[in-house]
C-alpha cells in the first residue's frame, strides 16, 4: 500500500483484519454482562429494576415455578434468545476470530 494515507491503512488493512477480533470480544463480553446474576440478585430487591436472568433466577429459585417445568423451560428460553441471535448475526466473524488464532487441535 504505497503512498497511502494512515486513514487508508487504517480503513483498508488494520481494521478488516481486526474485525473478527472486535466482534468476538464483543460478543463475549455481552454474554458476560447478560448472564451476571449472582452480584445484582443481591444487590437489587425490586422486581422492576431487574434484568430478564435476574427475574428468570426468581421465578425459579424463589418458589413460583415449583412443579411446572414447562414454564421454566419456557422462561430460560427468553434469557438465551439475544445470545443466540447475537452469535447467529455476527456467526462469520466469530467463525473467523477462531480459525485465525493459531490454535491446532
Amino acid at each position: 500500500m504505497e503512498g497511502a494515507s494512515e486513514v487508508q491503512i487504517l480503513t483498508r488493512i488494520f481494521l478488516p483484519i481486526s474485525l473478527p477480533a472486535v466482534v468476538t470480544a464483543g460478543i463475549l463480553t455481552f454474554m458476560n454482562s447478560w448472564n451476571d446474576v449472582l452480584w445484582p440478585i443481591i444487590v437489587i430487591r425490586k422486581q422492576e429494576m431487574m434484568t430478564l436472568p435476574q427475574l428468570v433466577v426468581a421465578f425459579s429459585a424463589g418458589g413460583q415455578a415449583d412443579g411446572l417445568p414447562g414454564q421454566q423451560f419456557a422462561a430460560a428460553m427468553f434469557v438465551v434468545a439475544p445470545i443466540l441471535v447475537a452469535y447467529l448475526l455476527f456467526q462469520r466473524y466469530f467463525i473467523a476470530s477462531m480459525a485465525s488464532s493459531g490454535i491446532k487441535g
